[in-house]
């Protein structure tokens, strides 16, 4: 499965939502403390969720808000699972036939 910016922002807001039925409406600039009412510990726990979710590593810094963490998350997704850009993937066929010509 590939996920956008955008899908990663559901998955986030839908878990939140999930596990905090209280929670108002959850923007991209929402602040994890000031807006949203969320405590270290739910975020630790959203953390170790999303981990595993994602299946990566998410350094453990302090996030302000969502489209921080978001930007995050899609960073380090393998390429696998990302929608892939046309000129970033034709420049990558390019290399790879030049370096697949030069080994023949």
């Amino acid at each position: 499965m590939q996920y956008t910016k955008n899908d990663i922002f559901e998955i986030i807001t839908n878990h939140l939502h999930e596990t905090n039925y209280f929670l108002p409406e959850i923007k991209p600039e929402s602040n994890w403390y000031t807006d949203l009412g969320l405590n270290s510990f739910d975020k630790c726990e959203f953390y170790a969720w999303a981990e595993e979710k994602f299946a990566i590593r998410i350094p453990f810094i302090y996030f302000t808000n969502i489209d921080s963490l978001v930007e995050v998350i899609y960073r380090q997704l393998p390429a696998k699972y990302k929608p892939a850009n046309t000129k970033q993937q034709s420049l990558l066929e390019r290399i790879k036939q030049k370096f697949i010509s030069r080994q023949k």
